[in-house]
Formats: C-alpha cells, sequence, structure tokens
C-alpha cells in the first residue's frame, strides 16, 4: 500500500459472492508553485479478496481537505471499488 491514510473499512459481498475488504483512505501530496509549498489531497481505495489485493489512487483533486473528505464519505457509501474509482472521481469533478 502507498501512503494512505485509512479513514473507513467495509466488508461487502463480490459479484463471486466471495468477501472484499474495502479500505478507503486520503492521499496528500505538497506541491510547489509560485514559490509556496501547497497540500493537495487524493483518495485511494484498496480492495483485499484475501486471494488477490486490487488498488486506485487519485492524486490532487483539491487542496481543500473538507471537500476531498466528503467525496470519501460518497465513495464509502456507494461502496465504491477501485476498478471504478477514477472514472466517479472524473465525474464528480466534471459536474
Amino acid at each position: 500500500m502507498e501512503e494512505c491514510a485509512v479513514r473507513q473499512r467495509r466488508r461487502v459481498v463480490g459479484l463471486d459472492g466471495g468477501e472484499i475488504d474495502l479500505i478507503y483512505g486520503l492521499v496528500t501530496r505538497e506541491i510547489r508553485m509560485e514559490g509556496m509549498t501547497l497540500e493537495n489531497y487524493g483518495i485511494c481505495i484498496h480492495a483485499d479478496t484475501g486471494e488477490r489485493i486490487e488498488s486506485s489512487t487519485v492524486w490532487d483533486i483539491s487542496p481543500d481537505l473538507k471537500t476531498v473528505e466528503e467525496l470519501l464519505a460518497l465513495l464509502y457509501r456507494m461502496e465504491v471499488t477501485p476498478v471504478t474509482l477514477q472514472d466517479i472521481v472524473c465525474d464528480y469533478i466534471e459536474k
């Protein structure tokens, strides 16, 4: 796992009937702009089936932590998996 600050965990049932442990977290990266250093936040999701682990990270969603935490809570409620994370975040940002 990359440096992912775990915020929530959930166990769901996959399409094959097996259990999947989903881990939702925040990632932070410092960005330098015009001589200033800013923190920018992203989201990571890990799915562990017991046989394999899938992960996806979307970096640099926003410098506003509250905005990214609200999006993370929405992803958790919707039980988003790593496979669809990129598309859903892109759709959310385009609104």
